[in-house]
């Protein structure tokens, strides 16, 4: 939430915090949603987010079962993952 602050210090119009594993402990789920410098924090699907999400309206869930389903074909079927992966590699 500081980087989000010097963000905003800095003429930052929009922050954004993305996350893998959006491990929220404590009261984090409320420090985010009171925080005025973080406009959305984006997690996967890999750990339950319901009980932040009430605390919390910032926090957007994304699914990445069809990427980590893909991974698993081609790895079964003995094909690169290079295509996968590309676009950030």
């Amino acid at each position: 939430m500081q980087a989000a602050k010097l963000l905003k210090q800095h003429k930052a119009t929009r922050v954004t915090i993305i996350a893998t594993h959006g491990m929220l402990s404590g009261s984090a789920a409320a420090e985010l949603q009171a925080c005025t410098f973080v406009d959305e924090v984006i997690v996967t699907n890999t750990i339950p987010q319901e009980q932040n999400m009430k605390v919390c309206s910032k926090i957007r869930v994304i699914d990445c079962s069809p990427v980590i389903g893909e991974c698993i074909r081609r790895i079964h079927n003995d094909e690169s993952l290079a295509s996968v992966f590309g676009h950030i590699l």
